[in-house]
């Protein structure tokens, strides 16, 4: 059975992906510390539509 802190790892890490790829921004504000991933994760694909 896998853990689940390395599947709350693997999502964070495809999460970070996704957003650095959409909205570099964004990405930016995470990585500094601004934003939540979570948040950050919602606002790129919000944009996708």
């Amino acid at each position: 059975m896998v853990k689940k802190s390395y599947l709350a790892k693997k999502d964070k890490e495809l999460k970070l992906e996704v957003i650095k790829n959409l909205n570099p921004k964004l990405y930016d504000k995470v990585q500094a510390g601004k934003m939540e991933i979570q948040d950050a994760y919602v606002q790129a694909m919000m944009k996708m539509k």
